[in-house]
């Protein structure tokens, strides 16, 4: 499941889960919160879908699985795993692993989950390795995927189509001196005759910083 950012790969994550909880609601079945395990590559993506990194979730850096690690899986059926243009192959090889022994399975892939890949490969690359489309031979990922879905909506920029329009230049890798001196409109206190100033700053606004405990 793919897309730019603001096309809506987030709320489509929370409608997977309302419906799987309103269908076992509907066959009177307990909707267990390990059924579904909503999981990213990065601890910020983990926090905003409220859930895990994929690390933690399916114990990436455990050597050794535990009894008590395979009961806490036992009734999983599907993973999702956010920001996927960060794993490198060797991620997804020690997921799969890490999956068949979670689930005591030997020659299913992926443990036999359902696995949701989410994210924007126009976006960050792997800390460590290789980006997954660069390795053309890596079956994991080329041939085990069955279904591709690309979001091609707008709604964080529904109420500011010109930006939505520039941010969609940018993610294309094909921005134009104009779009770019529309960019420099926005920057606070910047040079621009109608630069927006602290004063235009919401109060809700969210601030980027350089380490977690700040």
């Amino acid at each position: 499941l793919t897309g730019a950012g603001g096309s809506g790969k987030t709320e489509v994550i929370n409608s997977v889960l309302a419906y799987a909880k309103g269908f076992c609601k509907g066959i009177e079945y307990v909707f267990d919160k390990q059924m579904i395990v909503v999981t990213a590559m990065s601890g910020v993506a983990a926090t905003i879908l409220k859930g895990k990194t994929v690390h933690s979730a399916a114990h990436l850096n455990c050597s050794k699985i535990s009894i008590e690690h395979q009961k806490e899986s036992a009734s999983a059926r599907m993973i999702i795993i956010d920001e996927i243009s960060f794993a490198s192959t060797a991620d997804i090889m020690n997921l799969h692993e890490k999956l068949n022994q979670l689930k005591q399975v030997v020659r299913e892939k992926y443990g036999g989950l359902h696995v949701i890949f989410t994210g924007d490969f126009s976006q960050l690359e792997p800390v460590n390795g290789t980006p997954l489309y660069n390795e053309p031979n890596f079956a994991p990922w080329h041939e085990w995927i069955n279904c591709f879905v690309e979001l091609t909506g707008q709604h964080r920029f529904k109420n500011d189509p010109e930006f939505g329009r520039v941010m969609k230049q940018i993610h294309e890798g094909c921005p134009t001196p104009k779009d770019i001196a529309y960019l420099n409109t926005r920057i606070i206190n910047g040079d621009h005759p109608h630069a927006p100033t602290m004063a235009d700053v919401p109060n809700n606004v969210a601030y980027a910083v350089y380490r977690n405990l700040d």
